[in-house]
Formats: C-alpha cells, sequence, structure tokens
C-alpha cells in the first residue's frame, strides 16, 4: 500500500502549512478557553497581559500569533521549566491557603520573584492581520461547533 499525500517527512511541501494551521488551531482554542473565562468571571474580567510558558513559547512566529489573536500582551518567564513551576506554585499556594485563613494564590503568586524575558510581545496593530484571524477564528469555531455538535 502507497500513501499518495503523506503529512510526514522533510520533503513535504506542505509541512509549513500544517505546522501553522496546527499553531492557530491551538491559539483559537486557546482564545475560546479565555472568552469562557471571561463569560464565567463577568464584568471585572479584564486581562492585560499573560504570562506564556512552554517550549512553544520559545517560538517567534507563535508568539506573535498568540498576542494577536488573544489581543493582548505577552510576557515570557527565563525558568526554562516554567510549566512545572507554576504547577508547583499552585501545589504550595493550596497548602498554604488551607492553613492560612485569607491567603489567596494571587497574594501566593506576588510573593515569589518570577525573572522575566527582557521581551515582551504586544499584539498587532495592522488591520489585515486582525481580520485574517477573526476570519479564522470564526471558521474554527464554526467547524468545531459542528464536529462537536456544540452549542455556544
Amino acid at each position: 500500500v502507497e500513501t499518495s499525500a503523506p503529512l510526514n517527512g522533510p520533503t513535504n511541501p506542505m509541512a509549513g502549512l500544517i505546522y501553522r494551521a496546527a499553531m492557530e488551531g491551538i491559539t483559537y482554542l486557546l482564545a475560546e478557553a479565555l472568552e469562557t473565562m471571561k463569560l464565567a468571571c463577568g464584568e471585572g474580567f479584564e486581562l492585560k497581559s499573560l504570562l506564556v510558558v512552554g517550549g512553544g513559547s520559545q517560538n517567534k512566529l507563535w508568539r506573535q500569533m498568540l498576542a494577536d489573536v488573544l489581543n493582548v500582551e505577552l510576557r515570557f518567564p527565563l525558568e526554562s521549566e516554567s510549566a512545572a513551576l507554576g504547577a508547583a506554585f499552585q501545589a504550595s499556594a493550596s497548602v498554604e491557603a488551607s492553613t492560612q485563613k485569607g491567603l489567596t494564590l494571587r497574594d501566593f503568586v506576588l510573593r515569589q520573584p518570577i525573572e522575566m524575558e527582557d521581551s515582551v510581545v504586544t499584539p498587532t496593530t495592522d488591520e489585515v492581520t486582525r481580520s485574517v484571524y477573526q476570519k479564522g477564528r470564526r471558521q474554527y469555531c464554526d467547524l468545531a461547533n459542528r464536529l462537536y455538535a456544540v452549542e455556544r
């Protein structure tokens, strides 16, 4: 059995497009998750900046894509294992919160120094780019709704 259009391999001219499509899909999914958080939190929720962690956060294209689609400033910790560090923060804060009345996760995190990269990625002001991503997100949501038969 032969394949006529394999998706893997260094000779596939579509590899870059597939890679970008995967990044866009993940980004649109994150945008939907943030939108759900905003709805759940109500009127007072405003996201001013977002701390981005993990291996994918080292990709400059994805950094800009995230900032553009989420329409928020992005910051990056120097710690290479910051996702694990975040999990440790949550666990430690939970233990402290259970023993110290009134301590919130926010209070705990603000007491922990996190060294940041100097670079900050801001959303584009280019209307064409914004429009392309808005259209892509609408298409993503439409396809996701049809695929999962979920009403939003």
